[in-house]
Order: structure tokens, then C-alpha cells, then sequence
């Protein structure tokens, strides 16, 4: 038992191991905007599924855009040590809220 645990490690590719088609590549502006739109999409989605409050969109949506991409959580599950962007983590625990009651009863 005196083995580490397995990692697990979810980094994203390095930007230069991403292919470029057509020979276009991102403005720092284009994929801050590329962001926020997708945050915008994905929490408007979720007021409308009721798994959100309307009063917390816009505060969702401006903590999406600060998050680093590159920025890493780390954690154990079991014996499974876990390396996650922290942008696909809160994608995913996101995606698992339950709908909530909004009429307060």
C-alpha cells in the first residue's frame, strides 16, 4: 500500500499542440469574447432550466470570464488524484444542478 495514488490529469493541449486550420489563430479580445459568450449561453440556459436563480447570472457569467484557463484544480476521488481545469470543472458541475423552486414554496 505504500504506492501513490493513479493520476489522473485533464490538462488541456498546449496551444501549440492545437492544430491551426486555415492559418487562424485568436485574438487575446476574440477568445476573451469566445468566453463570454459561451457563459452568457450556458447560464442563460440554465435560468431558463430553472437549475439558477435570474438574479445570479450576471454574477456567473463575469466569475466564468475572470477564471484562467489554464488554471488547474487538483483533488483526490477515492484513491484517484484528480488535475482538472477549473473552467471544465464548474462546466460540469453546472450541467448536474437540479431544477430549483423559484416560487418559494
Amino acid at each position: 500500500m505504500g504506492s501513490s495514488s493513479p493520476i489522473i490529469n485533464m490538462d488541456k493541449p498546449q496551444e501549440s499542440d492545437i492544430p491551426v486550420i486555415g492559418f487562424i489563430r485568436l485574438t487575446s479580445d476574440e477568445k476573451d469574447e469566445n468566453k463570454r459568450s459561451w457563459a452568457r449561453q450556458c447560464i442563460t440556459s440554465l435560468v431558463e432550466e430553472r437549475k439558477i436563480p435570474p438574479s445570479f447570472r450576471e454574477g456567473l457569467i463575469s466569475f466564468i470570464c475572470g477564471l484562467d484557463e489554464s488554471q488547474l484544480l487538483e483533488f483526490n476521488e477515492g484513491e484517484i488524484k484528480v488535475s482538472i481545469p477549473a473552467l471544465l470543472y464548474l462546466k460540469d458541475f453546472l450541467s448536474t444542478l437540479p431544477k430549483i423552486n423559484l416560487e418559494g414554496k
